[in-house]
């Protein structure tokens, strides 16, 4: 259980950490029954989200690269010690200690460690 969770249960604090500025407005103004507006619905995403939550920000510990040393190629992700890239519209795994990889050669796909799959989670499910 995070910290900031048993606080909120030991404390009896209800409301969010972080409350939705859409949302205290709607609750602050009595405004529960009237609907979205524009103003309400530029409230509704706080700009600052795009950034907060960009891909390349998410899922990523310290060891874990954006761009692979091993090929120069961007990760699309980092899954269970593999690199998986998006080549078209097919996704492959890799696993992080096979050797350097020329990812525009052929000869690497037929290696037995390569997962691939039409999406990232139909290789994550293979990966495990």
């Amino acid at each position: 259980m995070s910290t900031t969770a048993l606080q909120a249960m030991s404390s009896g604090r209800i409301c969010p950490l972080v409350e939705n500025a859409a949302i205290r407005k709607i609750r602050t103004d009595g405004r529960a029954g009237i609907g979205f507006s524009a103003e309400l619905f530029d409230l509704l995403i706080d700009p600052a989200y795009k950034g907060a939550f960009n891909r390349t920000k998410l899922g990523y510990s310290a060891n874990n690269r954006i761009v692979s040393a091993k090929t120069g190629k961007p990760v699309f992700a980092s899954y269970r010690g593999f690199d998986v890239y998006q080549i078209s519209d097919v996704f492959y795994a890799l696993p992080k200690e096979m050797n350097i990889v020329d990812l525009n050669s052929q000869d690497w796909r037929s290696d037995d460690r390569v997962v691939a799959g039409e999406s990232f989670s139909a290789v994550a499910r293979r990966v495990g």
